[in-house]
């Protein structure tokens, strides 16, 4: 079995996972935990996407994914304006 999410990275934790205020994209927050810049991969199996995104240490970072997995997903304010 697999999981409905999965983060490569023990430094790396996820804040939110959600659907965006105005549409159907996702907005999938992470934050650095461990004082130490790092490259989170983050596997989001029930939709068959990957995300790398690289954090500076403590950072907070909000990503828009796309419902089309073929788009790439971009970061995006904590009010989720690009």
């Amino acid at each position: 079995t697999s999981s409905f999410l999965a983060i490569e990275s023990g430094t790396v934790a996820l804040g939110t996972l959600k659907r965006a205020e105005d549409g159907a994209d996702t907005i999938l927050r992470l934050y650095e935990t461990e004082r130490t810049a790092t490259t989170s991969r983050v596997a989001l199996h029930a939709w068959g996407r990957h995300v790398k995104e690289d954090l500076r240490p403590c950072e907070v970072t909000t990503l828009r994914l796309p419902k089309d997995a073929a788009q790439q997903g971009e970061r995006t304010s904590l009010l989720e304006n690009v």
